[in-house]
């Protein structure tokens, strides 16, 4: 049992060649304050699995995202802020933070910029980020694009091009796990500071019922899951955050692997205002 009572489920994942093991919800661990990972052992967790992660979800991206069950909700999450800040005027880079190896930024080169009338985007307004070197790598080719940069999600002014008030969209889907609210709050603001007035951040994360973060942990990683409301609280009442309003909310699950329970995750919508 955790702590708690909670019941641990442990399974060695580690004498497994299914990459989808990396994720498993077999393996939990639940706590009331969970610890957290730094920068740098997030970027050797992924250093070490990217090219397994990258074959975990290929299947899912070779279907047109819009249509598939594991992407639909987010990309059109995505489609309507680039939908919402073109009819405000808004215009600059589309930042995919936490980018990976590059599946979400080649469906927005190869399929949103070639819509680039209907959104008002180019290939040259995309840029990836990532904190794993060899997440980079795999992104790099597989997009056409040199604008991907290794980076830290709490740091992005001075990343490529990136700098204050640059960016018209930020995305950041399912990266804040591994970070305690200290970390989310630098990685909201980092993203408030690039993003224009009346720019768009969104925000994807695995979510929970308590305001507290909870982990759920592959091994050698910690996941934490915050509640919708955790998140909705810091933006609201952090002094150095403000100016930032939630314009819409939903929620999906995300099924790692066959016969398994998936884990649920929130989606919010959040623009910068003046």
């Amino acid at each position: 049992f955790g702590k708690g009572g909670t019941r641990i489920h442990h399974m060695d994942c580690t004498k497994s060649s299914d990459p989808r093991t990396y994720f498993s919800v077999t393996t939990y661990s639940f706590f009331k304050m969970a610890d957290a990972m730094s920068v740098e052992e997030t970027k050797a967790f992924y250093d070490g699995m990217a090219k397994d992660y990258e074959g975990m979800v290929k299947e899912d991206w070779k279907k047109d995202p819009v249509d598939s069950k594991e992407n639909r909700t987010i990309c059109l999450a995505i489609i309507k802020a680039l939908e919402l800040t073109k009819g405000s005027g808004v215009v600059g880079s589309v930042v995919d933070v936490g980018c990976g190896p590059g599946f979400m930024l080649h469906w927005l080169i190869n399929s949103i910029c070639i819509s680039g009338s209907s959104y008002n985007i180019s290939k040259e307004d995309i840029i990836g980020i990532d904190v794993s070197t060899e997440m980079v790598e795999l992104a790099r080719k597989r997009c056409d694009t040199s604008a991907i940069y290794v980076g830290n999600m709490q740091q992005l002014s001075g990343i490529g091009t990136l700098v204050d008030g640059s960016s018209r969209l930020i995305m950041n889907m399912t990266c804040i796990q591994h970070y305690n609210k200290q970390g989310v709050i630098e990685t909201i603001i980092a993203a408030k500071n690039t993003l224009q007035i009346n720019g768009i951040l969104i925000l994807q994360f695995w979510s929970g019922d308590l305001d507290e973060p909870m982990t759920d942990s592959p091994p050698n990683a910690i996941f934490l899951k915050y509640s919708p409301n955790t998140i909705k609280n810091m933006l609201c009442h952090h002094v150095d955050i403000g100016n930032f309003q939630v314009i819409e909310e939903s929620m999906g699950n995300y099924e790692f692997a066959p016969g398994e329970p998936g884990m649920e995750y929130t989606i919010l919508l959040i623009q910068k205002l003046a």
